[in-house]
């Protein structure tokens, strides 16, 4: 994973807005139409592998536009855009900074990659990831699609890498074509979701849990069928829960179920709700642009917290919704 030398803001911001504003904002610089000659002149001057083996690599990208950057020893980020017009001066030189060249497919894999990676450990930093999509993104703009193309491809990806790591219990191949990173410190503004809901489950108490037994079962079976189903209510039986009413504000009773809620008002986490519901916010804090952080902080941290209060490793929690992920795309309930 990327190193970076500064210290985030603590910041709300899904991962779809600071990816499409941050793509916006790369220069001209970073970005050229390659053609035989100019690949040429690239291959005698950058450091990553011979002349004839990085042609070879590059070549079936002539005419398109790709990332060009170069490692700058001089830089105080290390990062920098290459100025084509004097490719020619630096053969031979061998103090130049490394060049490298990126392209928008492997970019977008690999930004795929590392978000499902995240979501099936339930660990990360998404800024790592959203670095690599904000320069496909612009790729794709530059190379004259448009940003559906970028974000249909990403889920497809994305998709494609979980299926990976539920395949292969967590191992999965990620291309890295990028060696820092391009944008300012008061860029990276994506959440530091997977280490908020983790501390946040820590929060509950064990007052906050009920078990989900038969009495409970019927009050929930007189709620509004569209609500809990009677599979969905038959499979928590047993189960510590958290149950709360709708608004949420505190977790209830035993008591506090059978005689003073309306069962219509009635909110369940249960180990099999609980994943649903991480689910959906995990799409929408991926791919929506206006994503409710305080909402999705609260699920997900109570349905960790749920699993715990089960003696249920977190680890089956984030594979269990990275299944139920895969299986509402299936089911056409997203996009």
């Amino acid at each position: 994973m990327m190193e970076y030398s500064y210290n985030r803001k603590n910041l709300t911001t899904g991962f779809f807005e600071p990816v499409e504003a941050n793509g916006m904002k790369l220069g001209d610089g970073y970005f050229v139409k390659i053609d035989q000659d100019m690949l040429d002149l690239i291959s005698k001057i950058q450091q990553e592998t011979t002349p004839d083996k990085y042609i070879a690599k590059w070549e079936k990208k002539i005419g398109e536009k790709l990332f060009l950057y170069r490692i700058d020893k001089y830089s105080s980020s290390g990062f920098g855009p290459v100025n084509c017009d004097y490719l020619s001066k630096y053969v031979g030189d061998k103090g130049i900074a490394d060049m490298r060249l990126a392209d928008k497919d492997t970019l977008t894999r690999t930004a795929a990659r590392k978000v499902a990676e995240i979501c099936y450990h339930g660990k990360g930093d998404f800024n790592d990831a959203g670095v690599y999509a904000a320069i496909a993104m612009i790729l794709y703009i530059r190379n004259g699609y448009n940003k559906k193309d970028f974000w249909a491809n990403l889920k497809k990806e994305f998709l494609l890498g979980l299926e990976e790591l539920l395949k292969n219990d967590g191992s999965i191949q990620i291309d890295k074509q990028l060696l820092g990173n391009p944008f300012e410190k008061e860029d990276a503004t994506i959440m530091d979701l997977m280490d908020t809901v983790n501390k946040d489950a820590d929060d509950y108490e064990d007052d906050s849990f009920v078990i989900f037994d038969s009495e409970i079962a019927e009050v929930f079976k007189r709620a509004d069928k569209c609500k809990y189903y009677d599979e969905e209510i038959n499979q928590a039986l047993g189960q510590y829960v958290m149950i709360t009413e709708d608004l949420g504000f505190f977790e209830l009773s035993k008591e506090n179920i059978l005689k003073d809620v309306r069962p219509s008002d009635l909110y369940m986490v249960s180990l099999d709700t609980s994943v649903y519901i991480a689910a959906m916010y995990i799409k929408d804090f991926i791919f929506y642009n206006k994503f409710c952080d305080s909402v999705a902080r609260d699920e997900l941290s109570a349905g960790i917290a749920v699993y715990r209060k089960n003696n249920l490793p977190e680890a089956e929690f984030w594979r269990n919704m990275c299944r139920e992920i895969i299986s509402l795309n299936e089911e056409k309930k997203w996009f």
